[in-house]
């Protein structure tokens, strides 16, 4: 290694003095550059390109007897060294499209998918392309994002060509990110004009989720939309039908609002797909959906969907509705999931409020979570809050409270306790919001490592639960322009 190392960087010091290398000499770097091991093969190809820079008859000779798929690296050098100008000349350009069109190797390919982003724009649709159509494995992230810097300014200089090679199979990534650019150079008319051109290509859904990821939250619909939808919705692809119901959200299509309207109310229709057209729905508050929300709420598969929907979809006799429902169900995820609904909204919490000052709803039904909510969010919040004990900013009572509750519970009364009733306490009062050996909800901190075993940590942390909570774990109630109020914990910003 040491002496090939300094054998070429002898020739270089040489070429650079002016000195001529001998013909014989290149001769045999031409030789050694296709017969000799790979290694070998490599340097005499950095020495010919050192000896002779300009002149292509080498590069052709050696590149051609070189076409073996463990010969690929002596390719790539080729390649990457004969391209070493900033702006690549027409004649070698027309070598790199011969080239691309013969060549299999992952590796050289991925030079060549480098050297396309220097060709300039009028010269280089040729090269780009073929890269684009050449086959290389999906999970192959690196070459598809080469070959895609080199294809994005193409996208908008030629769009009808772009969207024809975007639906003709290409790795999938290439297909969404050319109608991606598309849209965002303003060319939706003729994303949509090709995808109704090549209504059975393999690759409509991912042009479709392209269109998606470009496109504002509410856009224009284009004239020529209605055609294409139709298309679209018969499509045997069910990803596409899918996408197409999502863009006709997306561009405010209210004949597409009423048929999946239609769709979420019909019980034969698969459920994923009731569900997911519901979520769509519900995001935009469709008028529509809201029209239709009460006759939801018993739906089997849709209810609970139905019920967090009541804060997006008021009505003047939502949350009676909503107490009703919580009085005659039996089931506790149905019963949590109404009351998360009732504190959703304040005209809802009030009516909570007052159904529990009024005895319709015990006390004892009401996790911690939705009593803090409650008074947060209820007009009537402060008067809850004393009514229910949550006021802990007296020192003294605190103080007070806890020595009562440690004479309570003596040692004597503690060996009596009964563990599986505390357990039925916990998953009813604290299972709503914390874990205890796997068990409960993620809202709060988990209790399994705790040190429950200390009375004064144990009581502390059940009698004044804010006393010291993490900021992780601090509950944030954002009140929204609709009126809706959102509680719970900031993931991230």
């Amino acid at each position: 290694v040491w002496w090939r190392r300094h054998a070429l960087r002898n020739i270089y010091e040489r070429v650079a003095r002016g000195e001529m290398i001998a013909q014989r000499h290149v001769d045999k770097l031409t030789e050694t550059a296709i017969e000799a091991p790979l290694r070998n093969a490599v340097i005499a190809v950095q020495a010919l390109h050192a000896v002779r820079p300009n002149e292509s008859d080498w590069r052709k000779a050696v590149y051609k007897k070189n076409r073996g798929k463990e010969r690929a690296p002596v390719r790539a050098q080729i390649v990457g060294l004969t391209f070493t100008e900033k702006v690549p000349g027409l004649q070698l350009v027309h070598w790199l499209e011969e080239q691309v069109q013969q060549e299999r190797s992952p590796l050289v390919r991925l030079i060549m998918a480098g050297i396309s982003q220097r060709i300039p724009i009028e010269h280089r649709w040729n090269v780009a392309s073929q890269l684009a159509q050449s086959d290389f494995a999906e999970e192959d992230r690196n070459l598809a994002l080469m070959i895609w810097y080199g294809l994005e300014p193409l996208v908008e200089a030629y769009p009808e060509r772009a969207m024809a090679l975007a639906l003709s199979g290409i790795h999938p990534f290439l297909s969404e990110s050319i109608a991606r650019r598309a849209v965002s150079a303003n060319a939706l008319s003729v994303v949509l004009d090709a995808i109704q051109s090549n209504k059975r290509s393999a690759r409509i859904s991912h042009n479709l989720d392209g269109i998606l990821k470009a496109l504002p939250s509410q856009a224009t619909m284009p004239a020529g939309w209605p055609k294409v939808y139709r298309i679209l919705r018969n499509h045997q692809d069910q990803s596409v039908r899918k996408g197409a119901f999502r863009l006709a959200h997306r561009l405010g299509d209210k004949n597409a609002e009423s048929e999946m309207v239609k769709r979420v109310l019909d019980v034969t229709v698969p459920t994923e797909e009731r569900k997911e057209l519901f979520q769509l729905l519900t995001s935009s508050a469709s008028p529509l959906l809201g029209k239709n929300i009460v006759s939801l709420l018993s739906d089997p598969e849709l209810g609970l969907e139905a019920i967090r929907a009541m804060a997006v979809f008021p009505q003047t006799d939502s949350a009676s509705k909503l107490l009703k429902l919580f009085a005659s169900s039996k089931d506790s995820e149905r019963r949590s999931t109404v009351l998360e609904a009732l504190v959703s909204r304040q005209e809802y919490a009030d009516a909570l409020v007052a159904a529990l000052f009024t005895g319709k709803i015990a006390r004892s039904d009401i996790p911690a979570y939705i009593a803090r909510q409650l008074a947060v969010v209820s007009s009537q919040g402060s008067t809850f809050a004393k009514n229910w004990g949550l006021n802990e900013s007296d020192a003294h009572e605190k103080t007070k409270l806890l020595d009562s509750w440690k004479k309570r519970l003596s040692e004597e009364v503690l060996a009596t306790a009964n563990p599986v009733a505390g357990k039925l306490v916990f998953e009813r009062s604290c299972g709503t919001c914390h874990q205890l050996y796997g068990e409960g909800m993620q809202i709060g901190p988990d209790l399994t490592g705790s040190n429950r075993a200390n009375l004064d940590y144990f009581l502390i942390n059940v009698l004044f639960p804010s006393e010291d909570v993490s900021p992780a774990f601090k509950l944030v109630t954002l009140t929204l322009s609709d009126g809706r109020t959102l509680t719970g914990n900031i993931i991230n910003e």
